[in-house]
């Protein structure tokens, strides 16, 4: 985890890393012990499976919590599934729709998810409240990474 000087906590847990997926999740659910977030970005939805895991944990110190989402949901395309998966593992798509519907159906979770690149959804977006969260958890690239420490530091 990184603490930039703005108070913003960074939780990365991209695949690629040597890290098991076991291991990472567990950080990410240590890091939620640690900072008892009312409020969590992620970059790299998917499924929403790990959002509504994060949500479910994080209402163990409040109540209510906030979250924001971000993925390319349907709109993938065959190049960014290659890209991803490399080793030829399918990706199952699923949609915006489906995600949010999982998602809202939590209680007391105040679900906003964000369609599209990150490159062009993160300059545009302006959250009502602070957030204390962030887990990077997609397929991010040098210039993602550019545009997700500008809206930090912004």
């Amino acid at each position: 985890m990184k603490k930039l000087e703005n108070g913003v906590n960074f939780l990365f847990g991209e695949g690629k890393t040597k890290m098991s997926e076991a291991r990472r999740y567990t950080n990410l659910f240590e890091t939620i012990d640690l900072i008892r977030p009312t409020s969590i970005m992620e970059i790299g939805v998917w499924n929403g499976n790990h959002a509504k895991k994060m949500i479910k944990y994080a209402q163990k110190y409040n109540q209510s919590i906030r979250y924001y989402g971000f993925d390319i949901f349907e709109n993938i395309t065959q190049d960014d599934i290659k890209r991803e998966n490399p080793n030829g593992k399918g990706k199952t798509i699923v949609t915006f729709s489906e995600v949010f519907s999982s998602l809202n159906a939590i209680n007391n979770a105040v679900v906003d998810l964000y369609k599209g690149y990150t490159t062009t959804t993160l300059p545009n977006f302006k959250p009502l409240f602070p957030i204390d969260m962030i887990f990077i958890d997609g397929d991010i690239q040098l210039k993602q990474l550019q545009m997700i420490g500008y809206f930090v530091h912004n």
